[in-house]
């Protein structure tokens, strides 16, 4: 055959390698076996053929291989410029700020945090009706039977069907536009996705499920499913052959049952194994025979409905888009060569000081890189033991659905005040009641929330599980009953849907704000204003571009949405985009991804290291996450009267507010307000204004409310719940066998109780335990009435405090004494 003795000559020669000799050799065969078997072709013919199809794919590769080559130098050229243009003396700060954003205004450029939020918010933007039509229920977070009806006929749609169904057909189309922009976006980065008419839906797949049905099985029910004959070889960008199939198919099912974990190399950062910008072709190609198959296999091995896969498409392709526009199309290229940048510049700078500090602190901000980067590239959360780790993400679940249900009470009261704060930074008016904003997006009708999804701000509460968790308990994974139930107790306690409403009712009255302004030149924005595009790399000629973007006009109300920007530059529509996101983070604080790994490091669920790390920072992201947010935003203001007011405000009033939400929450537990006229009080509203609530009874006594000490405290409440659990069972059978005295039916009721889903939502919380718990404990207990005593007597000795509703009385003595509340 003359192609394979023409390669062959090559190899002899020099010429190609082993490597590249085998690839063209295995592709050749591949074509010409399908033109003899599936086209009818001659010997002849089907080897003329495949040498012209081998040829112009191997031309095809060469051309991708060299633009991705210029687009990764391009990006290493702009990732040093980045690096040493951060105003701290780490430059390695300055290599994290590249995938978060740094708070303290020392790096104005992009990163890929804010890069993926502000694609996906685009991304949302344009299938607005699909996210509002088919979101979850407010309350169970599950699909309504509507919804799901909806849902199905919008993939048909999708597919090429004709259902009659106007408003499905109107949002398949949506959805079609939506995924494209993420395409092309992630094409126009360095990547190289086919255009797919007929593409239909990406395809979900569930890895434990298709691991327990094991490789034979899955392949026999797919592959009669797909319509191979109009797939599109990803490594040939030409139809798809038959040998090749069986070929990708092994691929895609080691790929999945290992988690993505076969196409590590030894020598990859963050667990990517090859260039990002060939990973997508994997498994887009993929395209069923039409969209019953599409939803049979869902069923059988998707494990997810319509919506969320949709929602889970858009945000990995933002999230991979924002690497490659932020890092280039190869990361791991990109890594080393800042780490190397990052050590160099430090050892230099150690030669002319004559120490290591340099090398030390770069070495410490390469380690936080590798580990945010595990973290959002989904290294770190792939689990080593998977029984374990669901197992335990589960019982994280159960107890996030237990033990915040008050923690509303302080979202409501300490919310509105951050968002105030933000707006006094970024020059808004703050005569508007930031309250009464939120709870007017909370009670709004359907439309005005699908307006906020139109303008770019992300559905979270609506697309995905407890949005709010994340706030206070980290992300996590576990059994669906337990994401159901999660999801339950964070709605009904308002702690997901108020979170939410900040941020859209903040979101929406910035870009009201900057369409106030637009007009305006450079010179004449108040102060704060400024500060505040610079912190985010805006520039003059950048805001004078602006002026000429068209208003978006709502109700009477004008906004400057980043979808009109687009129209106009592309790159300064993603500059607002991330603006308008960063700046939501501090008007509504939520979770970070440096707030996590400051807890969990590298660790991975399903180890014993992960699974500590994890009980430790569940509760406590928060708290790290507000000082390097919001509390760095103020300590590095542009100048030091604008440090030392927005320090003070920052400070003072959110000890308030935070004393108050305090005040409240002994008041929906049954106690009357603590005294105020302590140090002890103050004390415990400065850490509950971070967070850390919990840590300030140990400002009054050696043990926390619920009867832990420091150490428990610390280490966690899936710790505390094993230890309770082993005290139960083992401890009292212990006590048993020694002939002592068990309390077991009291210890059973309590610990049930205090581990209910949702026993703590703050309008239930006393009536289920006055009625209920307390009335079990007097009937299994028959010294309950004494140890209730004891309890009253202890926390009139230790906090100063008496109850309005006694612990034990089934109705209350007196209405609660409010004196402490009101300021008298």
């Amino acid at each position: 055959m003359e192609f394979l003795d023409c390669i062959n000559r090559a190899l002899d020669n020099g010429e190609i390698t082993q490597a590249q000799h085998r690839e063209a050799s295995e592709m050749f065969i591949s074509f010409q076996v399908d033109n003899k078997a599936n086209k009818g072709m001659s010997d002849t013919q089907a080897n003329a053929q495949a040498a012209v199809d081998t040829f112009d794919t191997i031309k095809y590769q060469k051309y991708q291989s060299k633009r991705r080559m210029i687009l990764q130098r391009a990006a290493q050229s702009r990732l040093a410029k980045n690096i040493d243009s951060y105003k701290g003396k780490n430059k390695g700060e300055g290599m994290i700020a590249l995938l978060e954003q740094d708070y303290t205004g020392r790096a104005t450029y992009s990163n890929v945090m804010l890069r993926q939020r502000a694609l996906r918010g685009m991304a949302e933007a344009m299938m607005d009706e699909n996210i509002t039509e088919l979101r979850k229920s407010a309350v169970l977070g599950r699909t309504t039977r509507p919804a799901k009806a909806k849902a199905k006929a919008m993939v048909r749609e999708a597919f090429g069907e004709n259902t009659g169904d106007e408003s499905a057909r109107l949002m398949a189309q949506a959805w079609a536009k939506s995924a494209e922009f993420l395409r092309l976006s992630f094409n126009k980065a360095g990547g190289d996705i086919v255009k797919r008419k007929d593409w239909g839906m990406p395809t979900a797949h569930d890895g434990l499920t298709i691991r327990k049905a094991g490789r034979t099985e899955w392949k026999n029910f797919i592959r009669d499913m797909l319509d191979v004959e109009n797939m599109v070889s990803f490594k040939t960008n030409k139809p798809m052959t038959t040998l090749e199939l069986e070929d990708v198919l092994d691929e895609i099912y080691d790929t999945i049952s290992t988690d993505g974990f076969s196409k590590i190399k030894e020598s990859s950062v963050g667990g990517q194994g090859k260039s990002l910008a060939r990973r997508r072709q994997d498994h887009r190609f993929l395209k069923f025979k039409n969209a019953d198959m599409w939803l049979e296999y869902q069923e059988r091995f998707g494990g997810g409905d319509p919506f969320t896969i949709m929602i889970s498409h858009l945000d990995t392709m933002a999230r991979d888009v924002a690497f490659l526009e932020i890092l280039g199309p190869n990361p791991n290229s990109s890594i080393r060569f800042m780490q190397n940048k990052v050590r160099r510049d430090a050892k230099i700078a150690d030669a002319a000081a004559g120490n290591n500090k340099a090398s030390e602190k770069a070495e410490s901000s390469i380690y936080k890189f590798e580990a945010i980067y595990d973290y959002i590239t989904g290294t770190s959360n792939a689990p080593v033991n998977g029984p374990v780790a669901r197992t335990m993400a589960t019982l994280g679940n159960i107890l996030t659905s237990a033990y915040l249900g008050s923690t509303s009470i302080l979202a409501i009261a300490t919310d509105p005040n951050f968002t105030r704060i933000t707006k006094r930074m970024a020059g808004m008016s703050t005569f508007k009641s930031s309250t009464k904003s939120a709870l007017a997006m909370l009670t709004a009708n359907k439309a005005t929330k699908q307006q906020a999804v139109r303008m770019g701000l992300i559905a979270e509460h609506w697309s995905a599980f407890a949005f709010s968790k994340s706030r206070y308990a980290g992300e996590m994974t576990g059994h669906k009953f337990s994401e159901y139930i999660s999801n339950f107790a964070l709605n009904v306690t308002l702690l997901s849907p108020f979170t939410q409403a900040g941020r859209w009712a903040f979101g929406m009255e910035f870009m009201g704000f900057i369409a106030d302004n637009v007009k305006k030149p450079w010179r004449n924005l108040p102060g704060e204003l400024q500060d505040t595009l610079s912190r985010y790399g805006f520039t003059e000629e950048m805001w004078a571009k602006l002026k000429d973007v068209p208003p978006y006009t709502h109700k009477g109300s004008t906004f400057l949405r980043p979808d009109e920007v687009m129209e106009v530059d592309r790159d300064l529509a993603f500059k607002m985009m991330e603006m308008i996101q960063g700046m939501t983070d501090l008007a509504v604080p939520n979770n970070s991804v440096r707030g996590r790994v400051f807890w969990t490091g590298k660790t991975r669920p399903g180890t014993i290291a992960g699974e500590m790390t994890r009980s430790t920072a569940m509760f406590k992201n928060f708290p790290v996450t507000f000082f390097l947010r919001n509390i760095q935003s103020a300590m590095f203001r542009n100048n030091l009267k604008s440090r030392a007011s927005i320090g003070a405000d920052l400070l003072i009033s959110t000890t308030l507010m935070a004393g108050l939400a305090i005040q409240l929450r002994e008041i929906s537990k049954g106690r009357d307000e603590l005294p105020m006229d302590s140090p002890e009080f103050w004390g415990k509203a400065l850490l509950a204004s971070g967070g850390l609530s919990i840590m300030g009874d140990f400002l009054y006594a050696s043990l926390n409310e619920f009867g832990g000490g420091i150490g428990e405290t610390i280490s966690g409440p899936r710790t505390s719940f094993a230890q309770d659990l082993l005290s139960l069972t083992f401890g009292n059978l212990v006590q048993g066998l020694q002939g002592e005295e068990t309390n077991i039916g009291r210890e059973t009721i309590q610990f049930f109780g205090r581990n209910m889903p949702g026993s703590s939502a703050f309008y239930l919380r006393l009536a289920y335990e006055r009625a209920i718990l307390d009335q079990l404990t007097l009937m299994a207990d028959p010294k309950a009435r004494r140890r209730f005593r004891r309890i009253e007597k202890s926390r009139m000795k230790d906090y100063g405090q008496e109850y309005w509703w006694r612990p034990g009385q089934v109705t209350p003595d007196r209405p609660p004494n409010v004196w402490g509340v009101t300021g008298g």
